[in-house]
């Protein structure tokens, strides 16, 4: 197939995947969800500069840039309740729900889709794997 005839698809694909976490589906920034549009943004550069589309090539080059020098400031949070108890200076966060830097949270917290209420609700610091998304009682035994 002619890239020139997919051309039309690459903005309406370069939006959707800037507008939500793909795989927890939840809104907010995620490093997992960050690596992966930056590589497919990185991609999608060639690609449209083969068909001539170099306003697309240079927001998905731009958008890259910016995501991946953002990474840090978006997930990386610092003396938290949680890194002062194991002894490192900071972690990564699973997910950010906000567009608040990491550094600034505090105790702003996270709503989980996936868990009844009364339990679906944890500091967004401490979301640092998979565990709290996963039904069962292994997110229950770390937070009590």
């Amino acid at each position: 197939m002619d890239n020139r005839s997919q051309s039309h698809h690459f903005s309406p694909f370069a939006w959707y995947i800037t507008q939500q976490e793909r795989w927890e589906e939840q809104n907010g920034i995620s490093a997992f969800t960050i690596a992966t549009t930056v590589a497919a943004m990185l991609a999608a550069v060639n690609l449209v500069n083969q068909v001539g589309k170099t306003n697309i090539a240079d927001y998905c080059r731009q958008t890259a840039d910016a995501w991946n020098d953002s990474i840090e400031t978006w997930l990386y949070a610092e003396d938290t309740r949680l890194s002062n108890e194991v002894g490192v200076d900071g972690h990564y966060l699973r997910i950010n729900p906000t567009i608040i830097p990491a550094a600034s949270l505090g105790d702003a917290a996270m709503k989980i889709k996936n868990k009844p209420e009364g339990q679906n609700v944890m500091p967004v610091t401490e979301m640092v794997s998979i565990d709290p998304l996963v039904p069962g009682p292994v997110w229950a035994s770390r937070r009590e």
